[in-house]
């Protein structure tokens, strides 16, 4: 018999937010706890708020993460779009926000948070041409290219 995975993640619903800690980025912890906005955007369709809960710890609410529809502009994104017919732009998801509680350092959570989107993308099924992430910190989106290339479930997709 094998034991049940530690995390899992699932769209923001009941869950308790109250808990919640991110003390690097204040305001990644104030979307998701304080003023609602987490609730109002998932509710509103604005985008989609998935929380990865800790199954030994009463589900409390190891991270979450954003996504929303975007779009990829030809001008932009010349070495992207160049092979493919001529649009205006092209769908893409936007993986906007990415945030661990304080308390569960050193697991690797947030490279489980970015495997976790990329699979709910590509479960989506809907036309996207990849994965765009706001990274609020530069080098936050470079750790993030480098890691979900490098998982082994992924790696064929980079």
């Amino acid at each position: 018999m094998t034991d049940a995975p530690r995390f899992r993640h699932e769209r923001l619903g009941q869950h308790d937010r109250a808990d919640f800690v991110c003390s690097r980025e204040p305001t990644l912890q104030n979307y998701l706890v304080n003023n609602g906005l987490a609730k109002r955007d998932n509710e509103g369709h604005v985008s989609a708020v998935y929380v990865l809960l800790d199954t030994h710890s009463s589900d409390r609410i190891a991270g979450y993460f954003t996504l929303s529809n975007a779009s990829i502009v030809p001008s932009v994104a010349q070495s992207v779009t160049k092979k493919l017919n001529k649009y205006p732009a092209y769908g893409a998801t936007k993986l906007g926000k990415l945030a661990r509680h304080d308390d569960y350092p050193g697991l690797g959570l947030g490279v489980l948070l970015l495997e976790c989107a990329y699979r709910e993308v590509l479960a989506s099924n809907s036309a996207t041409m990849g994965l765009i992430v706001d990274a609020i910190n530069p080098k936050l989106a470079e750790i993030a290219s480098r890691e979900l290339c490098k998982s082994t479930e992924l790696s064929g997709v980079c």
